[in-house]
């Protein structure tokens, strides 16, 4: 009996299964994990704006570039 699954749909699955082991296998590797989930997005964020606001612009459409920025970074990442 043939699988009515294509190739594509197999690889996707292969991936996926493979990215969440990886993801659980550091989620339950150490504490410290947790805090760098979190703590590593802010961090991000955090060095982009300053790099963008302090060495760059003020402002950018006339909003202040911090708030550019997350909004932007915001919806891309999600």
């Amino acid at each position: 009996m043939q699988s009515a699954r294509t190739s594509t749909a197999i690889t996707l699955s292969v991936w996926k299964a493979l990215f969440l082991r990886e993801t659980l296998s550091h989620l339950f590797a150490g504490r410290a994990f947790w805090f760098w989930l979190l703590a590593g997005p802010m961090f991000y964020f955090g060095f982009l704006t300053f790099i963008d606001t302090v060495i760059r612009v003020k402002t950018v459409g006339g909003i202040e570039t911090a708030i550019w920025l997350m909004a932007g970074r915001h919806s891309y990442f999600r």
